[in-house]
């Protein structure tokens, strides 16, 4: 009997291992920014509104398992929102981030109804040990207070197996309070 319960144990301890090894390889951060990434205010208007980075979304991975991402699916916290318009780009490993085509994953699709930002690859991205995407929002005037006073919340249903595991309830904030590059050297 002795030995039935040692065994036992030592079963359970391994599976709390295992499990705490997995939440420690994979991790999800969520860094909300609210930058203005046009510079041309006429072109502003050209586009719908200002092009806001918002926020980042950056998986990182210990394991050496593959892991592919598929879509990431936001659900808007805040007042109702009719339409918005939202891309996601990813940053090459050289210079600063830069919102142009080469960079672009794919274009956001807004669910009115269910306040949902859904934003599906069209080819699957392989993951490695660090992979930050960029979320990049059209904002007409009107609506940028709205998203300042709201979040988006990661849905954890879009994501790959073992990055379910690893998300808590982290919100992408967009209220934020923006920081000047005065402010930050004082």
């Amino acid at each position: 009997m002795k030995h039935v319960f040692q065994a036992l144990w030592c079963t359970i301890l391994i599976g709390i291992t295992l499990g705490s090894t997995m939440e420690r390889n994979f991790t999800i951060h969520l860094k909300p920014t609210w930058e203005d990434l046009e510079q041309d205010r006429t072109r502003a208007s050209e586009f719908g509104g200002k092009w806001i980075l918002v926020g980042t979304i950056t998986f990182k991975k210990k394991a050496k398992e593959p892991v592919l991402l598929k879509e990431i699916v936001l659900k808007w916290d805040g007042p109702h929102i009719q339409n918005l318009s939202a891309s996601l780009y990813i940053k090459k490993p050289e210079g600063k981030f830069i919102p142009i085509e080469e960079n672009l994953i794919c274009d956001g699709i807004w669910n009115e109804s269910k306040q949902y930002l859904s934003l599906l690859f069209e080819e699957s991205q392989k993951l490695s040990a660090h992979n930050p995407f960029y979320l990049v929002l059209t904002i007409p005037q009107e609506l940028e207070p709205i998203l300042k006073s709201g979040a988006f919340i990661i849905k954890k249903t879009c994501l790959p197996a073992p990055f379910k595991k690893c998300v808590s309830p982290t919100e992408l904030a967009l209220n934020i309070p923006v920081v000047s590059s005065a402010t930050r050297r004082s």
